[in-house]
């Protein structure tokens, strides 16, 4: 007897649907909300910390000042060829060079070393300085290494460097031979 329904007969059952609860219907989008809405919240606030971290990383007058100075270098391209570009944040940490930053009450020092290219080689730029007030940079290394020759480039000389007075840059390459000796 399918299909007929006989109101007069008590013995014949109406079937109702059984109605589904409030989790039956909407758990396809309510498990991944509770399960991945934590993990995209924790991603999303790491990412973003280190995201506000590295721009102001570059933002430091060591981090500008390097860059500029290499980038501007006449011997550094005669080494490695026009453009000269150095690596930007992550390409530095992906190529194993580093960026240092440190800062507390007795002032604050910047090391950094990072890949630079040109069209016909690479290098390395090193970058060490050290702040008293945050303001004021004073340069210990500010260097360019070549990959192929391993010859360096003093950048110290490069216009807005203030060089460190403790440190004896020599002027010739006989200097710096005679002060090994």
């Amino acid at each position: 007897m399918t299909g007929y329904h006989d109101p007069t007969n008590p013995m014949q059952q109406q079937l109702q649907p059984v109605k589904k609860g409030w989790f039956a219907r909407s758990w396809w989008w309510f498990l991944p909300l509770i399960i991945g809405g934590p993990i995209l919240l924790c991603c999303g606030s790491c990412g973003g910390l280190m995201w506000f971290g590295m721009s102001e990383l570059q933002k430091m007058p060591p981090y500008v000042d390097g860059i500029a100075a290499c980038e501007g270098s006449k011997e550094v391209e005669a080494l490695i060829g026009s453009p000269v570009e150095v690596a930007g944040f992550w390409d530095t940490m992906s190529n194993q060079g580093n960026i240092e930053a440190n800062s507390g009450t007795s002032g604050s020092s910047f090391i950094a070393r990072m890949p630079v290219e040109g069209s016909t080689g690479s290098g390395w730029l090193y970058i060490e300085a050290d702040s008293s007030n945050g303001t004021s940079w004073s340069y210990q290394v500010l260097e360019f290494e070549d990959d192929a020759t391993g010859t360096v480039v003093n950048l110290l000389s490069s216009p807005g460097i203030t060089p460190d007075p403790s440190v004896v840059v020599p002027e010739s390459v006989e200097e710096a031979i005679d002060g090994l000796e």
